[in-house]
């Protein structure tokens, strides 16, 4: 029996081929867990495709969770993209702005809501300010997440914090790292099978933007391996890191 986390990327690429060709003919077949690799045989157009599905993840521990570090600082940061987003499509961000988390917040999930309306209120607030004065918008114990106005030369909303994690330029080169690992991985599990490869890249906590991963590329060995790679994120339809087929790639 496939995992929720295969047959989500099963169900996401699908939807990607469906959606480029109305006319192309697809058919899965499972693998048994006994003869995988791979995890699913793709037909399409009477080509037969060995497609494997794997996950971007390292473990630490938030409360009674283990996540990956990255993933948290992700999410946090996240948020914080959103709220930019927001104040710029409706014309209120004036100003660079920071945001700093003292801790990973162990409810996160909880009060997503709760700090998105917070930050933006800030935001649209103090729009006409050229400075303000720091705000916490949460605090529960030594977890802590404010906002500040610095000043209004230029308009943009940065990010600190956890304490202890990562700014975006370490964030990305731990990304290149995690995928390198993983591309390795897998080319070294399917090195005995003669189909073309797909490799069906599960990011589940929106670690990296689109062009982190792409900036990534030179440094995946063995990419050319797989005729393609598809990243599947929980919040987005998906998209292809490498193809051989250019069609996908457009």
């Amino acid at each position: 029996m496939k995992s929720k986390t295969e047959e989500f990327c099963k169900s996401k690429f699908d939807e990607f081929i469906r959606a480029i060709s109305e006319s192309t003919s697809i058919r899965w077949e499972g693998v048994a867990q006994r003869d995988e690799p791979p995890d699913y045989h793709l037909y399409l157009n009477g080509t037969k495709y060995a497609v494997e599905v794997t996950t971007l993840m390292e473990k630490i521990e938030v409360g009674n969770l283990e996540l990956s570090q990255t993933a948290i600082i992700a999410s946090l940061w996240q948020l914080v993209d959103e709220v930019e987003a927001t104040a710029r499509r409706d014309n209120f961000l004036n100003g660079a702005y920071v945001v700093s988390f003292s801790r990973p917040l162990a409810n996160f999930s909880k009060i997503r809501g709760q700090l998105f309306g917070d930050l933006l209120a800030y935001v649209k607030t103090t729009q006409n300010l050229s400075t303000a004065p720091e705000q916490i918008v949460f605090k529960q114990g030594i977890q802590k997440c404010t906002i500040q106005k610095l000043h209004d030369q230029k308009s943009y909303i940065g990010k600190a914090g956890p304490s202890g994690g990562k700014w975006e330029g370490e964030i990305a080169e731990e990304i290149c790292t995690l995928l390198e690992e993983r591309v390795n991985a897998k080319h070294h599990k399917l090195r005995k099978i003669s189909d073309p490869k797909i490799l069906l890249l599960y990011d589940a906590y929106h670690f990296a933007s689109r062009a982190m991963y792409e900036s990534c590329q030179s440094r995946l060995t063995h990419v050319r391996c797989f005729h393609s790679i598809f990243v599947a994120g929980s919040n987005e339809s998906g998209w292809i890191l490498h193809s051989q087929n250019s069609d996908w790639l457009n």
